[in-house]
């Protein structure tokens, strides 16, 4: 199927509004040629912290047992 046909069904089926352009599905296309999934690849650069509700639980009663400490001396 072209470009153009796989953009025109999309737009009859979800409406004109759709933000689905030929250069979307090249995109897609691509992606997937590349890595078999059309998902995100990980990211790269510094991993985000552990944020479980173990540990906000646990920031919280320190917290609540002594206000007055910073943050950063928390953290040790």
């Amino acid at each position: 199927m072209s470009l153009v046909a796989t953009v025109r069904k999309f737009c009859f089926k979800y409406g004109r509004n759709s933000d689905l352009t030929s250069s979307v599905v090249k995109r897609v296309i691509e992606k997937f040629r590349q890595t078999g999934s059309i998902g995100d690849a990980k990211h790269t650069g510094r991993p985000k912290t552990n944020r479980s509700n173990v540990n906000i639980e646990a920031e919280r009663e320190s917290a609540g047992e002594s206000p007055g400490t910073s943050i950063r001396y928390r953290g040790q």
